[in-house]
């Protein structure tokens, strides 16, 4: 699916067009790039040239981005800023074309070396964003599990027991069999 845009203020309504694979949405007054979220899994080209993308940090939204390989800003006022083809380069993940010139592995790297610690930071939340998404998955699937056999809550009813306990904080302390504690020591633990 493709789609051009003209008159168009602001980037929305394309949350219909999950599938949407191009997008140009040229000479208007776009300041930043934004509402492209429900295509984010299959938008391979996009091309926003000569809006009014004024700031760098406009570029960060397209690292969500997983399929973009095309990319086209040219006219914007921050095309003119010297550090924009790096910043683009590190905020795409596999980007062929910036501007109708192919991207260059080199100049990736580069990029990718002058946004190190930046990039690293970024990724670093990607990962922990993951990690949550990740998480939540799993329970809700151990929570789906536990509905269709009727035990909604026992997972957490002893730490919920617990925690209510005024005792448990002195408990917590005490030596557990993972320590070689002296409450465990010689028993059989199972």
């Amino acid at each position: 699916v493709e789609m051009f845009l003209f008159n168009y203020p602001r980037v929305r309504g394309l949350s219909l067009f999950v599938n949407l694979s191009s997008l140009r949405i040229m000479q208007q007054q776009l300041t930043r790039i934004e509402g492209l979220d429900a295509c984010k899994d299959t938008l391979v080209s996009l091309s926003m040239g000569e809006n009014k993308i004024k700031y760098l940090e406009s570029f960060d939204p397209l690292r969500a981005l997983t399929a973009l390989r095309l990319a086209n800003f040219a006219g914007n006022p921050v095309c003119d800023e010297e550090d924009y083809a790096p910043y683009v380069l590190t905020r795409t993940r596999e980007l062929k074309y910036l501007d109708h010139r192919l991207v260059r592995r080199e100049a990736v790297e580069k990029a990718r070396d002058q946004y190190a610690d930046e990039l690293a930071e970024l990724e670093a939340k990607e990962e922990e964003a993951r990690v949550a998404k990740r998480k939540a998955a799993e329970k809700s699937a151990q929570d789906a599990k536990a509905r269709e056999a009727n035990l909604l809550g026992v997972a957490d009813l002893f730490d919920d027991m617990l925690s209510k306990d005024p005792e448990f904080p002195k408990l917590r302390k005490l030596p557990s069999e993972k320590d070689g504690g002296a409450l465990t020591k010689g028993l059989l633990v199972f």
